[in-house]
């Protein structure tokens, strides 16, 4: 029989053993990227939609455009 570890009192497990049982079953890849966001070492990439570099900027990211390609789209959009 599975030991549920509730109490009479309550409708569920104690939030304790509820998150031991979470960090079970969490990927290694998951608690390396909790580690990362609690540190402040977590950035946020994307690729640039028009040339594929890597992007970090927040207002970059945002557009999902570096600066050189925001240039060359507006130069094309006021051409066309």
């Amino acid at each position: 029989m599975s030991d549920t570890r509730t109490d009479s009192t309550s409708d569920g497990p104690q939030p304790a053993l509820l998150d031991d049982y979470l960090e079970k079953l969490r990927d290694p890849a998951d608690k390396l990227l909790a580690a990362a966001l609690r540190d402040g070492t977590f950035r946020l990439a994307v690729q640039c939609s028009r040339c594929g570099t890597w992007l970090v900027a927040p207002s970059s990211v945002k557009r999902h455009l570096g600066p050189v390609c925001a240039r060359h789209a507006q130069a094309q959009a006021g051409v066309a």
